[in-house]
Protein backbone atom coordinates (compact mmCIF):
# COMPACT_ATOMS: atom_id res chain seq x y z
CA UNK A 1 0.00 0.00 0.00
CA UNK A 2 1.53 3.67 -1.09
CA UNK A 3 0.01 6.37 0.92
CA UNK A 4 0.75 10.24 0.10
CA UNK A 5 1.06 12.32 3.42
CA UNK A 6 0.81 16.34 2.88
CA UNK A 7 3.02 18.00 5.54
CA UNK A 8 4.27 21.14 6.51
CA UNK A 9 7.56 22.68 8.20
CA UNK A 10 7.28 26.18 9.82
CA UNK A 11 11.24 26.76 10.23
CA UNK A 12 14.57 26.61 9.87
CA UNK A 13 17.47 27.62 11.74
CA UNK A 14 21.33 27.10 11.07
CA UNK A 15 22.85 25.10 13.11
CA UNK A 16 26.62 23.21 13.26
CA UNK A 17 26.68 24.34 9.64
CA UNK A 18 23.47 22.96 8.70
CA UNK A 19 19.98 23.69 8.48
CA UNK A 20 17.58 22.19 10.96
CA UNK A 21 13.68 22.22 10.26
CA UNK A 22 11.35 23.74 12.71
CA UNK A 23 7.66 23.20 13.94
CA UNK A 24 6.47 26.26 15.89
CA UNK A 25 3.63 26.06 18.03
CA UNK A 26 2.20 28.35 20.76
CA UNK A 27 0.61 27.53 24.31
CA UNK A 28 -2.31 30.20 25.03
CA UNK A 29 -2.86 30.94 28.46
CA UNK A 30 -6.33 31.24 28.86
CA UNK A 31 -6.95 32.29 32.32
CA UNK A 32 -4.44 33.20 34.92
CA UNK A 33 -6.43 32.20 37.71
CA UNK A 34 -6.35 28.40 36.56
CA UNK A 35 -2.94 27.90 34.68
CA UNK A 36 -1.27 29.82 37.82
CA UNK A 37 -0.36 32.62 35.03
CA UNK A 38 2.56 30.98 32.90
CA UNK A 39 4.70 34.23 33.56
CA UNK A 40 5.73 33.39 37.18
CA UNK A 41 5.75 29.72 36.18
CA UNK A 42 8.19 30.11 33.35
CA UNK A 43 10.63 31.43 35.99
CA UNK A 44 10.23 29.38 38.83
CA UNK A 45 8.65 26.36 38.13
CA UNK A 46 9.21 25.39 34.12
CA UNK A 47 8.91 21.83 34.32
CA UNK A 48 5.74 21.39 36.30
CA UNK A 49 4.36 24.10 33.89
CA UNK A 50 5.30 21.95 30.94
CA UNK A 51 4.43 18.83 32.57
CA UNK A 52 0.83 20.34 33.07
CA UNK A 53 0.33 21.66 30.01
CA UNK A 54 1.23 17.78 28.25
CA UNK A 55 -1.45 16.49 30.88
CA UNK A 56 -4.19 19.24 29.89
CA UNK A 57 -3.06 19.57 26.27
CA UNK A 58 -2.05 16.03 25.65
CA UNK A 59 -4.16 15.62 22.08
CA UNK A 60 -3.11 18.87 20.83
CA UNK A 61 0.60 18.40 21.89
CA UNK A 62 0.05 14.44 20.45
CA UNK A 63 -0.80 16.03 17.18
CA UNK A 64 2.25 18.47 17.00
CA UNK A 65 4.32 15.82 17.65
CA UNK A 66 3.14 13.54 14.83
CA UNK A 67 3.14 15.99 12.35
CA UNK A 68 6.42 17.12 13.01
CA UNK A 69 7.58 13.00 12.63
CA UNK A 70 6.00 12.80 9.61
CA UNK A 71 7.50 16.15 8.27
CA UNK A 72 10.98 14.82 9.59
CA UNK A 73 11.55 18.04 11.05
CA UNK A 74 14.69 18.22 13.58
CA UNK A 75 12.89 20.25 16.71
CA UNK A 76 9.66 21.46 18.06
CA UNK A 77 9.83 25.01 19.92
CA UNK A 78 6.43 25.27 22.09
CA UNK A 79 5.99 28.94 23.16
CA UNK A 80 4.43 29.80 26.38
CA UNK A 81 1.72 32.95 25.02
CA UNK A 82 -0.21 34.98 27.73
CA UNK A 83 -2.27 38.47 26.91
CA UNK A 84 -0.79 41.83 28.03
CA UNK A 85 -4.42 42.42 29.13
CA UNK A 86 -7.44 39.25 29.96
CA UNK A 87 -9.68 41.91 29.08
CA UNK A 88 -8.58 42.53 25.52
CA UNK A 89 -7.60 39.43 23.02
CA UNK A 90 -5.69 42.00 20.66
CA UNK A 91 -2.15 41.85 22.26
CA UNK A 92 -0.18 39.04 23.53
CA UNK A 93 3.38 38.45 24.75
CA UNK A 94 5.43 35.40 24.46
CA UNK A 95 6.42 34.72 27.62
CA UNK A 96 8.76 31.66 27.62
CA UNK A 97 10.14 29.49 24.55
CA UNK A 98 11.27 25.61 25.18
CA UNK A 99 12.55 23.36 22.44
CA UNK A 100 12.12 19.68 22.09
CA UNK A 101 13.99 16.86 19.83
CA UNK A 102 11.07 15.52 17.98
CA UNK A 103 11.99 11.92 18.93
CA UNK A 104 12.08 13.57 22.97
CA UNK A 105 8.73 15.11 22.62
CA UNK A 106 7.25 11.79 21.37
CA UNK A 107 8.75 9.76 24.35
CA UNK A 108 7.63 12.40 26.80
CA UNK A 109 4.23 12.03 25.51
CA UNK A 110 4.73 8.02 25.24
CA UNK A 111 3.59 8.14 21.97
CA UNK A 112 5.09 5.21 19.65
CA UNK A 113 5.75 6.04 16.27
CA UNK A 114 4.91 2.84 14.43
CA UNK A 115 1.88 2.28 16.72
CA UNK A 116 0.43 5.50 14.99
CA UNK A 117 1.18 3.45 11.87
CA UNK A 118 -0.40 0.63 12.78
CA UNK A 119 -3.84 2.49 14.24
CA UNK A 120 -4.02 4.00 10.51
CA UNK A 121 -3.67 0.88 8.58
CA UNK A 122 -6.28 -0.58 10.90
CA UNK A 123 -8.48 2.33 9.99
CA UNK A 124 -7.73 1.98 6.05
CA UNK A 125 -8.63 -1.86 6.42
CA UNK A 126 -11.87 -1.12 7.91
CA UNK A 127 -12.39 1.15 5.05
CA UNK A 128 -11.49 -1.34 2.29
CA UNK A 129 -13.59 -3.84 3.99
CA UNK A 130 -16.79 -2.11 3.78
CA UNK A 131 -19.32 -3.60 0.99
CA UNK A 132 -19.16 -0.85 -1.80
CA UNK A 133 -17.02 2.39 -3.17
CA UNK A 134 -18.45 5.20 -1.59
CA UNK A 135 -17.56 8.13 0.48
CA UNK A 136 -16.58 7.50 4.51
CA UNK A 137 -16.04 9.32 7.90
CA UNK A 138 -14.67 8.98 11.23
CA UNK A 139 -15.91 11.21 13.72
CA UNK A 140 -15.20 10.83 17.42
CA UNK A 141 -17.90 10.92 19.98
CA UNK A 142 -16.87 13.65 22.63
CA UNK A 143 -18.20 11.94 25.02
CA UNK A 144 -17.30 8.29 24.83
CA UNK A 145 -13.82 6.26 24.26
CA UNK A 146 -16.01 5.63 20.95
CA UNK A 147 -15.20 6.21 16.92
CA UNK A 148 -17.85 6.09 14.38
CA UNK A 149 -17.46 5.48 10.93
CA UNK A 150 -19.89 7.23 8.94
CA UNK A 151 -21.34 6.44 5.19
CA UNK A 152 -22.30 8.97 2.81
CA UNK A 153 -25.01 6.96 0.48
CA UNK A 154 -24.95 8.34 -2.90
CA UNK A 155 -28.40 7.58 -3.64
CA UNK A 156 -29.92 9.60 -0.78
CA UNK A 157 -28.78 12.87 1.77
CA UNK A 158 -29.00 10.51 5.08
CA UNK A 159 -25.58 9.18 6.34
CA UNK A 160 -25.49 5.54 8.02
CA UNK A 161 -22.96 5.12 11.18
CA UNK A 162 -21.15 2.29 12.54
CA UNK A 163 -19.31 1.97 16.15
CA UNK A 164 -15.80 0.59 16.20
Amino acid sequence: MRIVVRTEIDSFQEADGSKQLLKIRALNEYDPKITGQYKNLIETRKGQLISTEFKNNSCKISKWAIQSMLSNVDQVKLGFVTRTNFKSNKKHQVVGLHKFATKDLLTHLNLSYTNGWGIFRAMIDLCMNQPSDGKYFFVRDPNKMVLRLYTVRPESTEVGSQDL
